[in-house]
């Protein structure tokens, strides 16, 4: 049974059916030696556990996703987290076969990958959306790129994260790492609920400003 509030024994709780526990403890240990997430206190049950505030979950859900070496997975989180919102990618359908069209988006302040992990958090304590986006780092998407997918009923497709200046070469990273939409809502309910103005209105802003970016028309071509 969890022990109320945000602490990082329940949020290690809820990752352990998705995320080999060694590597939830290793990261978190390197999270909190870098002063990312606080050190808690011993206690039975985790009861003693760091309470973790949304951006520091936030934090802890991108170390877990930033596959290949371990080793300096705190300054990776850091990188990774950093990434700006630069594409909107929607499906087109087509006959034989449909395409992705990626749409840049022409926002005044681009919000981070931290930023965005952050505000759907605080928007699923909010109720300000149904389900959280699922964010992707991995196989599919290139090492210097993070990804959310839009929920259908916003449209569907994915929000592209990439940083200003592309980071050093690194192994492939043979495998996928995702964090569904789902797992953020039950992670945001151990925070418990906020008023929707609570929400940081810039943020919430910029994000619906990617929501309702639309790809633009497939060109069509006249081979008669």
């Amino acid at each position: 049974m969890l022990h109320r509030g945000p602490t990082l024994s329940n949020i290690r709780k809820l990752l352990a059916p998705y995320v080999p526990e060694a590597e939830i403890i290793d990261h978190a240990r390197q999270l909190r030696e870098a002063g990312l997430i606080p050190a808690g206190k011993p206690g039975r049950g985790g009861a003693g556990s760091a309470r973790l505030e949304a951006r520091q979950a936030a934090l802890l859900l991108i170390a877990l996703m930033c596959q290949g070496p371990t080793i300096g997975i705190a300054a990776e989180t850091v990188r990774v987290g950093a990434f700006k919102l630069r594409d909107r990618v929607s499906w087109i359908q087509e006959e034989p076969i449909g395409r992705y069209f990626h749409k840049p988006l022409d926002l005044s302040t681009a919000p981070t990958f931290a930023d965005f992990i952050e505000q759907s958090i605080n928007m699923a304590r909010a109720g300000t959306e149904t389900l959280p986006p699922t964010v992707v780092v991995g196989q599919g998407v290139a090492f210097d790129q993070a990804q959310a997918q839009i929920p259908l009923e916003k449209g569907g497709g994915s929000w592209l994260f990439r940083p200003d200046q592309p980071g050093r070469a690194r192994p492939p990273i043979m495998t996928e790492r995702a964090i569904a939409g789902s797992l953020i809502a039950e992670i945001a309910e151990l925070f418990g609920p906020v008023p929707p103005l609570d929400v940081s209105p810039e943020l919430a802003a910029l994000v619906e400003a990617a929501i309702t970016v639309r790809a633009p028309e497939p060109e069509r071509r006249d081979v008669s």
